[in-house]
């Protein structure tokens, strides 16, 4: 292929079994209905039991995925992240929260109306949504709410208990990196995408932002050099890189990442960082990162076992602009939202 990659025969031929099995599935039923219908009705039988399940198993895991989304946005998670400076104290202050939460009840919260857990945010926020609700359902809503308090509890506890005495990162010490890939976006676009960064409930000055542009858009340095001089006192770092696509790349998100990741590689060995306390995010010129996001990062990857060698990855909710598009695009972003977010609970199906 002409300024493509160089391919054998195999690799043409294993391309091609993908596609030539999706015409085989589809054609089947029809060419068989003139061959044997029995077989036919058999197998379109077996495709309507196969669809039903995995419809089903995609509405179940979609709503413990939105379950567990919803759980962690109620946690203090730079709060958490802090607590792992000294865990000896932070386990005391968990263990008296602990016992504050077995004996907080219903009376205790309707007489003090406050917040039952100081590591759970917008508690008193979501009882007070639904003060409109039935007292009946307001009790339900909070001894629910305190269960999954007391789970959290339980299980940061045990998380601590496993860390302690242990050498583990100091939060102070990690370094995030954001590698923010465009190419003739709207400046708006781009700094929209900036302020929820600055946003971030973590220390700002650990967060490195790249603004990685292609040299095919003109605009692109210049764009990336006024945002760069508008936030450099927000973040740690603003790096800028211009890759121009050689014969052998396509073109495409992927090619840029690639350059500024390499480009980003060597200035973080020169400037000597540990790069077990580094982090590499990527993300698309309009995504917005949840304010909490890089606290939640840090916590999980000091907290994760050889979390070094891991990857990390959160619910992709395709709804920035959705009131925008078209009424099929809204349809095929909310199904890409629905389908991406359950499959995060299969997280034995999660491989690169």
């Amino acid at each position: 292929m002409e300024g493509g990659p160089n391919k054998s025969t195999l690799d043409y031929f294993l391309e091609k079994i993908s596609p030539l099995l999706g015409y085989f599935l589809i054609l089947f039923p029809f060419v068989m209905s003139f061959i044997n219908v029995n077989i036919t009705v058999i197998y379109l039988a077996a495709i309507y039991v196969y669809f039903v399940y995995k419809s089903a198993a995609t509405a179940i895991q979609f709503m413990i995925a939105l379950n567990r989304i919803r759980t962690a946005n109620q946690i203090n998670w730079v709060k958490l992240a802090n607590g792992l400076r000294n865990i000896d104290s932070e386990l005391l202050v968990l263990e008296q929260d602990l016992k504050e939460v077995k004996t907080f009840n219903w009376n205790d919260y309707n007489e003090q109306k406050k917040q039952i857990y100081s590591n759970l945010r917008r508690a008193d926020e979501v009882m007070a949504e639904n003060a409109h609700l039935p007292t009946f359902l307001q009790k339900f809503l909070f001894y629910r709410l305190k269960r999954k308090t007391l789970n959290f509890l339980h299980q940061e506890i045990d998380v601590l208990k496993e860390f302690q005495g242990k050498d583990i990162i100091n939060p102070d010490d990690m370094q995030h990196i954001i590698i923010v890939p465009h190419v003739k976006e709207p400046e708006s676009i781009l700094r929209d995408t900036l302020d929820h960064l600055k946003n971030q409930t973590f220390n700002t000055k650990q967060i490195n932002v790249v603004l990685a542009a292609e040299a095919a858009d003109p605009n692109g340095v210049p764009v990336s050099e006024k945002l760069r001089e508008e936030y450099k006192d927000v973040f740690n770092n603003i790096w800028i890189t211009n890759h121009v696509l050689s014969a052998d790349e396509i073109v495409g998100k992927s090619a840029n990442m690639n350059w500024a990741g390499r480009t980003v590689y060597k200035l973080v060995k020169e400037m000597g960082w540990d790069l077990k306390k580094t982090t590499v995010t990527s993300c698309d010129a309009d995504s917005k990162l949840d304010p909490q996001y890089f606290a939640y990062l840090t916590y999980k990857y000091i907290t994760t076992k050889f979390g070094e060698y891991k990857y990390y990855t959160s619910a992709l909710i395709f709804y920035n602009n959705i009131w925008r598009l078209p009424f099929y695009a809204r349809v095929k972003n909310s199904s890409h939202t629905i389908f991406n977010t359950a499959n995060l609970v299969r997280d034995d199906k999660l491989i690169s």
